[in-house]
């Protein structure tokens, strides 16, 4: 990655405070919470290794089209308790906003 992201100081909602004793001085700094997430979520739309995309910032205002341009599916077999004859079925559930989950 050519840009990073590591030094940026964003404007944070939670933010955690650190109180450091090291050799007798005591020192308070706040440092921003920030998340990382890395992973495969382009259903195989994307073939560059993770190195080389483009990092995606997500926020609670974009939040949503991210999902959706995402899609993430979940696929899972399940035991049938209506039928009660031990067999399972199929579900298939895909998340395009949050309200979803």
């Amino acid at each position: 990655m050519a840009d990073t992201f590591q030094n940026e100081v964003p404007r944070a909602r939670i933010n955690l405070k650190l109180s450091l004793h090291t050799g007798g001085a005591q020192k308070k700094i706040e440092l921003p919470l920030k998340l990382l997430t890395i992973g495969a979520f382009s259903h195989g739309k994307e073939n560059r290794p993770l190195s080389e995309r483009e990092k995606i910032n997500v926020n609670k205002n974009n939040f949503n089209s991210v999902l959706s341009e995402f899609s993430p599916e979940v696929n899972l077999s399940v035991p049938n308790t209506l039928a009660g004859n031990g067999e399972e079925e199929n579900v298939q559930t895909a998340f395009y906003r949050h309200q979803r989950f």
